[in-house]
């Protein structure tokens, strides 16, 4: 069901938000360098702009609105780092299977996204276009 998938990782995106989390201490690391924000303005994303308290009415809304297919690829790019967790999250309203190629220039916040989420997708980081890990 694809609104259980949506909500798993609005789930794993609460955690990298959360400056207590490991995850959310450890994006906090991470981001600065691979977005060239502030600690500022990673911090001031990552709490504001970050998608993280959807009503259950907005998920299933999400969910029944894409159309369904056996696999969804998600090419990120690195103009606003949150950005990646609404465009996971559509593909995974598509799909169980979701492949996403992490931008060249800010990869961080997806791999968190996917460690965070327990491996939901897969990512394929440019420097590996070939395999799949997360």
């Amino acid at each position: 069901m694809s609104y259980l998938r949506i909500r798993r990782l609005v789930e794993a995106a609460r955690k990298i938000a959360d400056p207590r989390d490991p995850l959310g201490i450890r994006a906090r690391e991470l981001l600065p360098e691979s977005t060239g924000l502030s600690r500022q303005g990673v911090e001031w994303a990552l709490t504001r702009c970050l998608e993280t308290r959807p009503t259950e009415k907005e998920l299933r809304q999400l969910s029944a609105s894409v159309p369904t297919a056996p696999r969804a690829h998600v090419i990120l790019s690195a103009n606003v780092f949150v950005a990646a967790h609404r465009a996971i999250a559509l593909a995974l309203a598509a799909s169980p299977r979701v492949c996403v190629r992490t931008s060249r220039r800010e990869p961080q916040f997806a791999r968190l996204l996917c460690q965070a989420s327990d491996g939901l997708f897969e990512i394929s980081d440019n420097e590996e276009a070939s395999g799949l890990r997360c």
